[in-house]
This record gives C-alpha cells, structure tokens and sequence, in this order.
C-alpha cells in the first residue's frame, strides 16, 4: 500500500524532464500546505537532493528509507539528524 506522497515522490524521482520532476514535487508541497513555487530556479542535481530530503521525511521511521538510499546507490545512509 502507498500513499499519495510516495507517489508523488517516486513519480518525481523517476521522471527524466526537470519541468516534471518540479511538477510533482510542486503537487507533494501543495499538499503538505507549502504554497508558492519552492522548486523554482533549481536544476536537476538540487531536485533530486530535494526529492531525497523530501522522501526522508514521507518515510521517517518506517525503514523505505533504506530501499531509496539502495535504489539511488547512497554510500552513506543518513540517521534522524542527517548526519
């Protein structure tokens, strides 16, 4: 079972156009109640960081994290202080 959010996530992070990637982390952050365009300006390699930090706090605590980080080939998997 999924939630929206990850959806909105993994259909951003598997997206090859930026404009895409921007669309659905700008639908994520609507929902969450963040208006305005916070994506803007960004190019590719700062909207996957986003997607990466956005997805740490959909799946905080639940262990999918880990399964990104493997997906994405991470060498360092970050702890609840992003360290």
């Amino acid at each position: 079972m999924f939630r929206l959010g990850e959806v909105y996530l993994i259909a951003a992070e598997s997206s090859p156009d930026v404009t895409e990637k921007r669309q659905w982390l700008e639908k994520l952050r609507e929902k969450r109640g963040l208006g305005g365009d916070n994506t803007k300006g960004y190019e590719d390699e700062e909207l996957d960081e986003m997607i990466h930090n956005e997805f740490i706090k959909e799946t905080y605590g639940e262990g999918l994290y880990f399964f990104f980080a493997k997906r994405k080939n991470r060498e360092t998997i970050l702890d609840q202080n992003a360290n």
